[in-house]
Formats: C-alpha cells, sequence, structure tokens
C-alpha cells in the first residue's frame, strides 16, 4: 500500500555531464497540469525581490503567473528595454523585453520554456520581443538560449 507521503516524493537520479552527477526530478512534464494567466503587478513583487537573483523590479507592462495544480509557480514579466536607442531601431513596431522569469526548482523539466510561450501568446500583437540574459550564471541562461 502506498501512502500519501510516498506519492509526494520526488527521487533525484544523478545523471553524467561535464561537471560531474547532475540531479533531476523524476516527475515528467505535463501540459494538462499547467495554467499561464495575466496577473496583477502586485502578485510578482514579492517573486522579483526575493526569489529573483538581481533582488529588484524592472519595468513592468505585463506579468504572468505560472500556476501548476492551481498553485502559483512562476512568474515572468514584460517590459520597455533599459536602452533607449533599441526602441528606436524597431519603430514603427512596439518593443517588449521579457525581463524576468522566475519558476519555482521544483517544476519539472520543460516548464519554463512552456510558460514564456504561453506568456508571449498572449500578449497583444504585433510586438517585438528581447531577452537578454546573465551568461555569469549559466542556470539561469539555459532557458533563454535554448528559446533563442
Amino acid at each position: 500500500m502506498i501512502s500519501s507521503e510516498d506519492s509526494l516524493r520526488v527521487e533525484q537520479i544523478p545523471q553524467e555531464s561535464e561537471g560531474g552527477a547532475t540531479p533531476t526530478s523524476s516527475l515528467q512534464f505535463n501540459k494538462k497540469e499547467f495554467r499561464v494567466n495575466q496577473i496583477p503587478y502586485q502578485e510578482v513583487l514579492p517573486w522579483f525581490l526575493k526569489k529573483h537573483y538581481a533582488k529588484r523590479v524592472p519595468s513592468i507592462n505585463f506579468c504572468f503567473g505560472l500556476y501548476w495544480h492551481s498553485i502559483l509557480s512562476g512568474v515572468c514579466s514584460f517590459g520597455m528595454p533599459p536602452n533607449y536607442q533599441e526602441m528606436k531601431v524597431w519603430e514603427p513596431f512596439e518593443i517588449l523585453e521579457l525581463n524576468r522569469l522566475v519558476v519555482n526548482d521544483n517544476c519539472p523539466k520543460n516548464s519554463a520554456s512552456f510558460f514564456i510561450s504561453k506568456s508571449i501568446k498572449l500578449l497583444p500583437q504585433p510586438r517585438v520581443l528581447i531577452s537578454y540574459s546573465d551568461f555569469r550564471n549559466k542556470k539561469r541562461s539555459t532557458i533563454l538560449c535554448k528559446l533563442s
């Protein structure tokens, strides 16, 4: 008989990689377990100030939440890029930057890319989207590199 504690346990399976064993979640991504909604600005603030490595809030025009089993498990925002020259290059199109992305570590693999994709589809069209990645932190840069 399996107890409720057993069903909630997440096993870490070591995998060989360049840097040695890398733990991966045994959770499988199932898009039916997720939904993405536009959320109020106030809901992203604690995520950006406490969970995001920059610990600051950027310019925000649109905010989205990733819900996994009806629990807010990630947030992202799109806003005006900090470089005015970048905006001039793309006129007459409106330009937005994906400027923050935070997803809980316990979410299954591919949750973040699913989240970004669904968020982009909820943005008004047409738009030019840009995103920058901090390559000094490889873990946080991987998702944006794969989406490029």
